[in-house]
């Protein structure tokens, strides 16, 4: 069974330490990212009391993970790569942001379906959008992570274009609405392989088994 939990910032549990770890192990040791890493931590400016952290847990450890922050409070689209964009004005009203999305592959190597691990994650992001009256969220994504937005079945829109900094690609600002409408294509591509939980209920869970030896 693999469980979706949002964690706080603020609780500062064994948990988060944990998902500060794999964030290094993902994007600075595998990715070699620009990234800020402290005693085999990876966390940086945006990682303070406006952050809470959706995370997929199996057998009591984090698979998987990505980083919510209001629209209306300094983040990473606005700030951090405003340069990369020409206009960056971005609406803030019942908007989030989410960034640092992951999926640990040592982890999820032994799960059957584990194919489906992003798919789920973002249903996940979208149930918690919707239980928060969220409209959407935006998020900056690479042209190899758009093109699994796109297959997910998520109903995206691709906002702006840009020049990812120091490197020759394209990163992209993208918009994912949350409403049970734009929910319903994701569950339809998976509901006949996996057994669902309550899609209403929080956490969210879905029963993923591992693999036999």
């Amino acid at each position: 069974m693999i469980e979706f939990h949002i964690v706080s910032y603020n609780e500062r549990s064994v948990r988060i330490n944990d998902l500060f770890k794999l964030r290094k192990i993902t994007f600075k040791d595998r990715l070699n990212w620009d990234v800020i890493c402290i005693n085999d931590f990876e966390c940086d400016e945006y990682d303070n009391e406006n952050a809470t952290y959706l995370i997929g847990v199996k057998d009591n450890s984090i698979i998987c993970s990505n980083r919510f922050i209001p629209m209306s409070k300094p983040n990473m689209i606005e700030n951090t790569f405003s340069l990369c964009f020409d206009d960056i004005s971005m609406p803030i009203k019942n908007q989030i942001e989410s960034s640092r999305f992951f999926v640990d592959k040592k982890r999820v190597s032994k799960i059957k379906n584990k194919d489906l691990i992003c798919t789920l994650h973002f249903i996940a992001m979208m149930s918690y959008g919707i239980m928060h009256s969220y409209r959407g969220i935006y998020t900056l994504v690479s042209h190899p992570m758009l093109k699994i937005l796109q297959r997910s079945g998520w109903k995206i829109d691709v906002i702006k274009k840009g020049k990812a900094p120091d490197k020759d690609e394209y990163i992209y600002i993208v918009f994912m609405p949350t409403t049970e409408l734009h929910k319903q294509p994701l569950i339809e591509r998976i509901d006949e392989r996996i057994q669902m939980s309550d899609l209403y209920k929080w956490p969210l869970s879905f029963k993923l088994t591992t693999m036999e030896h």
